[in-house]
């Protein structure tokens, strides 16, 4: 947990099941919904800006998924 001054908004996207699994499919969907999340909060201050944070791994690379994070 880090220290902001003003003030702060924080989103939270579950993309985990009850067991905590996930797929590339929920991963993308995610970033879909962080999407319109940041959008509509960087339309009401142009001088607001974003940090995306994950922690997750994988063993393949996902073309899809890589889009999402880069149209965030």
């Amino acid at each position: 947990m880090g220290v902001a001054p003003g003030n702060v908004e924080l989103v939270s996207v579950r993309m985990l099941d009850a067991e905590n699994s996930g797929n590339t499919f929920t991963a993308v969907r995610a970033y879909e919904i962080l999407q319109n999340e940041i959008r509509d909060y960087l339309s009401a201050d142009a001088d607001r800006f974003v940090v995306v944070s994950n922690s997750w791994g994988g063993e393949e690379f996902s073309a899809s998924l890589q889009q999402a994070m880069q149209a965030v």
